[in-house]
């Protein structure tokens, strides 16, 4: 499977887009603290033609108030169905996830479970947060965001924030680099509020509930 497809997957939680991945250090808001959006919960679906990618995310309740389960899967369809080299491969990768608001938005704070799925296998001080956007456009449509890359790679380089670029293996033997923001809570909240072009969250997919496809496909 190619570097980008695992990136991807990974998101969600992964979820996410062409580029890698961006963790901070702490979450925007304690774990727990404010509510998520009930209508997130089930399961959700993208399927992107131009590069052959389905991705799949589910979402549950736990049994600690204001938290979810989640778990993300990146299915990458080969070219020809008639060449078995080309057959589906599929990654995935468990979460923790909780919401934090931050003026009128919404943010999920996804903390991957290290050495369950395909994890890229930090060591445990260097195990983050990916900080994603969600908007539910309606209830059957979800619009899922994460950081994009460039931005947060030209913040480090800028000192804007404090970060380090991680080279990790993951399961599949393929080399993930990611960033990885030493920050405290107030300085990524300053570092979220400054985005002054409001491009920084810009690494989107957009997602169907799975019940909706299901109930088309039987009419």
């Amino acid at each position: 499977m190619a570097k980008l497809g695992v990136r991807a997957v990974l998101l969600l939680i992964v979820l996410g887009g062409c580029s890698g991945l961006s963790e901070a250090r702490v979450p925007l808001s304690p774990p727990g603290s404010e509510p998520y959006d009930q209508r997130l919960l089930g399961s959700w679906f993208s399927e992107q033609e131009e590069s052959n990618k389905i991705f799949y995310i589910h979402l549950k309740s736990r049994s600690e108030p204001n938290m979810l389960d989640g778990t993300g899967i990146l299915m990458e369809i080969g070219d020809s169905e008639f060449d078995e080299t080309d057959a589906a491969d599929i990654v995935w990768s468990t979460a923790i996830v909780h919401a934090s608001k931050l003026d009128e938005s919404t943010y999920y704070n996804i903390r991957r479970l290290i050495g369950i799925g395909d994890d890229y296998g930090a060591s445990e001080d260097k195990k983050g947060y990916i900080i994603a956007k969600a908007d539910l456009i309606d209830d059957q449509v979800l619009k899922l965001c994460l950081m994009k890359w460039f931005n947060v790679d030209s913040a480090i380089e800028r000192s804007d924030i404090k970060g380090t670029l991680v080279e990790e293996n993951e399961s599949k033997n393929i080399k993930l680099e990611y960033h990885y923001m030493d920050t405290s809570r107030a300085e990524l909240v300053e570092f979220i509020r400054d985005d002054r072009n409001g491009d920084l969250f810009d690494d989107c997919l957009q997602f169907q509930k799975l019940t909706s496809i299901l109930l088309s496909a039987g009419k």
